[in-house]
């Protein structure tokens, strides 16, 4: 069973709302109402959600790079249930970079592109003019790379907890046996 969130029942709410009012005006015949679909939840990521037109977007920047590369394209519902997944997965890395506090400043952004251009032989502006010939926005590049950042931030951060603890976790276990038996007998028992 999925649970609903507060803001996503909020949200039902509201449009179940809105259907009773425009049923009940509608139901009198002094309003002609027309309803009309804008764009539609496809997923739902924690407090946060991926529209059809942002998948679809993002459908066309995939496939538009697998015929640039030449490659078989996949089927339509393979590709789409690919590029979903991989949406979804980097909504949620972006959530836990930023509840654990992960930003990327604006300096460190710029310095990155500064760097990517360079190692590809390229002024920034060349860069940023190759980037819109291939169909990748300037904007959509930052935001990809800002994104690449935090959760490359955030695995270090993890993988530096981690390495602690396998070190706490060594030391321990180096230790003479009888000193370790007799401290986690004080442990468990409480015993001296």
């Amino acid at each position: 069973m999925v649970m609903k969130s507060p803001h996503c029942r909020f949200l039902i709410f509201i449009r179940f709302t809105v259907l009773v009012i425009l049923f009940a005006l509608g139901g009198f015949g002094s309003v002609n109402l027309h309803a009309e679909i804008l764009d539609e939840v496809v997923a739902i990521v924690e407090d946060d959600v991926i529209l059809s037109s942002e998948l679809h977007k993002e459908v066309a920047t995939i496939k538009q790079r697998i015929e640039a590369s030449g490659t078989q394209m996949p089927p339509d519902y393979v590709l789409r249930k690919q590029v979903l997944e991989k949406m979804i997965v980097e909504k949620l890395q972006r959530q836990l970079a930023e509840r654990a506090g992960i930003s990327v400043s604006d300096e460190m952004l710029n310095s990155a592109v500064a760097d990517i251009a360079q190692r590809n032989n390229m002024s920034l502006d060349e860069f940023r003019a190759e980037l819109e010939r291939q169909g990748i926005s300037f904007q959509t590049f930052l935001d990809n790379m800002r994104n690449e950042i935090s959760v490359n931030q955030l695995r270090g951060e993890k993988l530096a907890v981690v390495s602690r603890l396998v070190t706490r976790k060594w030391s321990i276990m180096k230790r003479p046996r009888k000193k370790l038996a007799k401290r986690l007998c004080n442990i468990i028992w409480g015993i001296s």
